[in-house]
């Protein structure tokens, strides 16, 4: 899909779905795991910080951002997307809200350096399947670039996005069981992770770690069962409720799974200059 239509895609999701988590995604176990993920992160890079900014660049209708700002009252987080209509529901629920340390702005991943709502720098920069919606990689790393800029010295930035890499090895496991391989979205296209950590370091970054925090339950939902179903993807499946639990309750072992969750989270710490 050329970048009209995948931006037509969003609007359309967003008119249609507007507060709901469907705007962004099907999978409500997964976006629990997701702000859990982003939340450890943020509060271990802020710890000791008496007022410290976080930036969301694609937050759709507001949920990440909503929720953190409940958890980390003494943060405070913008929240910019490129489609209007996200951002009229996600400042429609903070109106809603008594949360006073957030703002949602429109904003593109690709003119953030233009754009006069942004603070000059922020203590962690992250996005969450945003990056995958530019069509050519060239694209994906102009827009690393762009983040890479609203990132203070030592501070963070956190790409959670889909990976080639651990989508492959997900549908080898399905092959295993004689199931076909999935294919992505037409409006997304996955990440290279070896030109994304080359680019990132050009740009004076140090890779600090990669979380496979989604491995279990991308083996679960998308590998086991649909073995067991007729290939269909069962979302609402009680399974994926009980790994969801399992995973909030012992973060610590996300790591033993391996790494076959589409949904990879890359933290890259900007060098102190």
């Amino acid at each position: 899909m050329n970048l009209d239509d995948i931006k037509a895609h969003w609007s359309a999701w967003a008119r249609e779905f507007e507060s709901d988590i469907r705007a962004t995604t099907r999978t409500p176990t997964i976006k629990k795991l997701e702000i859990a993920a982003i939340g450890r992160f943020i509060e271990e890079a802020c710890a000791g910080k008496d007022a410290a900014n976080v930036l969301e660049v694609g937050c759709g209708n507001g949920v990440n951002c909503l929720a953190l700002a409940a958890e980390l009252d003494s943060m405070h987080f913008d929240g910019v997307d490129y489609i209007p209509e996200m951002i009229d529901s996600a400042k429609a629920s903070l109106a809603e809200s008594e949360l006073q340390n957030l703002r949602f702005e429109v904003g593109n991943i690709l003119e953030l350096g233009s754009n006069p709502f942004l603070a000059p720098t922020y203590d962690v920069v992250f996005t969450n399947r945003c990056v995958i919606n530019l069509n050519q990689h060239a694209l994906q790393m102009d827009a690393l670039t762009q983040l890479s800029h609203r990132v203070k010295p030592g501070g963070l930035l956190l790409l959670l996005e889909n990976q080639i890499c651990t989508h492959a090895a997900q549908n080898e496991l399905r092959e295993a069981l004689r199931l076909p391989a999935r294919k992505a979205a037409d409006f997304n296209l996955f990440m290279d992770q070896t030109k994304t950590l080359q680019h990132m370091q050009s740009l004076g970054f140090e890779h600090s770690s990669i979380s496979n925090f989604a491995s279990l339950h991308d083996l679960m939902l998308y590998v086991l069962l649909p073995a067991i179903s007729e290939g269909k993807t069962a979302y609402d499946h009680p399974l994926m409720d009980a790994v969801t639990e399992l995973l909030l309750n012992r973060p610590d072992l996300s790591e033993s799974f391996g790494a076959f969750g589409q949904n990879q989270l890359l933290v890259f710490r900007r060098c102190q200059r």
